[in-house]
């Protein structure tokens, strides 16, 4: 075999060279075909990124809009709320005393209940030997029209003081 490469040496290192060169334009041509391959990806790749971003934004976009909506309702709700908390019992106040001196003990007392507009009625019960009588007063802005004895005013006064720590928290405007 030795003797036949040395007789044909010329033909064998044609034949070679012709063989690289035929496998060297393949790979030429496949390296061509390969990137034109990455480019047609590349641009599927695009293309498909904008389609599923479109699609994300599309559905944050509803999500945003039920958000909303949702927002809505509880704004709805709170108004309502507020609208029955200011009408609601927000302030008590209670005052016990001894009405007449010689009847024993604290037994009489005034209860005011307001609400948040500082509108109510305060209860004076006066505990007497033989009997017990019971007033109710109205209370309009702190106030009533009737004459207010000095416990009535003092639980008028805590009720009152309920009212603003409550009011004076934190409050969610309209």
């Amino acid at each position: 075999m030795v003797i036949f490469l040395e007789n044909n040496l010329v033909e064998v290192m044609l034949s070679l060279c012709g063989a690289v060169l035929v496998l060297l334009l393949a790979v030429i041509y496949l390296l061509i075909r390969v990137g034109g391959n990455r480019r047609k990806i590349r641009k599927m790749s695009l293309v498909n990124d904008a389609w599923r971003q479109e699609e994300i934004i599309q559905k944050h976009a509803e999500s945003i809009k039920g958000v909303e909506e949702g927002l809505e309702e509880i704004k709805k709700e709170i108004n309502h709320l507020e609208i029955l908390v200011e009408n609601s019992i927000m302030g008590v106040g209670f005052q016990r005393y001894n009405a007449i001196k010689d009847a024993g003990g604290d037994l009489s007392f005034s209860l005011a209940l307001m609400n948040g507009k500082k509108e109510g009625v305060v209860v004076s019960s006066i505990f007497g030997r033989d009997e017990t009588r019971v007033y109710a007063k109205d209370v309009v802005e702190g106030k009533s029209k009737y004459r207010l004895s000095e416990e009535e005013v003092q639980a008028i006064s805590q009720a009152q003081e309920a009212i603003d720590k409550i009011q004076g928290g934190v409050r969610i405007e309209k």
